[in-house]
């Protein structure tokens, strides 16, 4: 009888113990659960700085603070990788990212480059203007200078990969063709037109011009749609 009762009195303490370690490690995992949690939401507020900086160095042509803010979200994604106790929830919100920072590596190269044709589309622009933007000053031999060099403005292609820049490019290149034809076709035309026809090629190269400046904004709009905003809205608001 005495050993059925040591025998109770082990399983007792025994269950006591168990109970008293599982309650404690359910508590220390609770707690380790609230701080992995705490890190979490630090981390993606992080990645939401990351990203409105990024598209600060998109909209800039900055270069460096596009890259620097491309490695701090490699990082964060890492540190939610990391947390053993709260990955499973991060993960459709951390496999989204991924994909999108993959995204990005792959525009380095193309905002590089776009970043540099983007100021030599600004300067053929003030060139044109500059020099041939006011239609009422432009005479014969002015004219005649316009169909010819106007065309040293183009950019060279040769000093670009990315296929999308060479696609603007080659646009504005065309643009600038425009103009020389134009300006070729007022300037054979001064002497020998009449003046309605004269001031209709007027016209058409006048707007010619203004297409070109209006086609940089459009430019800056298409290039801006390879980075896909909205799907980087969507991350942050997932957050």
């Amino acid at each position: 009888m005495k050993t059925w009762k040591k025998i109770i009195v082990g399983v007792i303490c025994w269950t006591v113990v168990v109970g008293f370690f599982v309650y404690e490690t359910y508590s220390i995992v609770k707690k380790e659960y609230v701080r992995q949690t705490e890190v979490a939401n630090e981390a993606r507020e992080e990645i939401n700085f990351n990203l409105d900086m990024i598209k600060i160095g998109v909209l800039t042509g900055d270069v460096e603070t596009y890259g620097n803010n491309l490695s701090g979200m490699r990082e964060q994604i890492a540190v939610i990788s990391s947390l053993w106790l709260v990955r499973s929830e991060q993960e459709e919100y951390l496999t989204a990212l991924s994909e999108y920072a993959e995204l990005l590596e792959n525009k380095v190269a193309l905002l590089d480059e776009m970043k540099k044709v983007k100021t030599e589309i600004v300067t053929v622009k003030d060139k044109i203007n500059e020099n041939y933007g006011n239609k009422d000053t432009l005479t014969r031999d002015k004219l005649k200078e316009v169909s010819a060099k106007v065309l040293d403005f183009k950019i060279k292609p040769e000093e670009y990969q990315e296929e999308k820049v060479l696609k603007i490019l080659n646009a504005v290149n065309g643009m600038v063709e425009g103009i020389s034809e134009k300006a070729g076709a007022l300037a054979e035309c001064i002497d020998a037109c009449y003046k309605d026809r004269i001031n209709t090629i007027n016209d058409e190269l006048a707007e010619k011009i203004k297409a070109f400046a209006d086609s940089v904004k459009e430019l800056n709009s298409e290039f801006e749609k390879e980075f896909e905003f909205e799907r980087m809205e969507e991350l942050k608001n997932n957050s």
